[in-house]
């Protein structure tokens, strides 16, 4: 198992990135689809998201045994969830659009190590 220095990195940030959202996201789905939480739409918002960020979890699995579905699964959780962070950037107040823009930049480091080609030594 060579697994490059960037993709461990990618593997931890993953970790963190996911992690955090699952625990930050828990109150949230305690409250269920109450007026308070958005409505039943945003608490669809609030499941989807817990759902992506548990499959990214799994990623973090496949991207440290440095498997390619782990990586494909981990770049398409963190398109998503870019995605899904792009209306906080358009529609929230300044400290919130600053937190969702580190959290997309955030999301493309990921993208970016995982896509890393390490160098290959020429044969001479």
């Amino acid at each position: 198992m060579n697994r490059t220095q960037q993709t461990t990195v990618a593997a931890i940030l993953q970790f963190v990135l996911c992690a955090s959202n699952i625990v930050l996201a828990l109150p949230d789905l305690a409250k269920g689809a109450s007026p308070q939480s958005g409505g039943p739409s945003g608490y669809m918002v609030t499941v989807f998201n817990f759902a992506i960020h548990v499959i990214g979890v799994v990623a973090v699995y496949g991207i440290w045994k440095n498997m390619k579905w782990g990586k494909n699964l981990a770049i398409a959780v963190d398109a998503i969830s870019a995605l899904l962070l792009l209306p906080a950037v358009i529609f929230v107040p300044l400290v919130e659009k600053v937190l969702a823009g580190a959290l997309i930049l955030w999301n493309i480091l990921i993208i970016v190590l995982l896509l890393w080609r390490a160098p290959k030594l020429a044969d001479v």
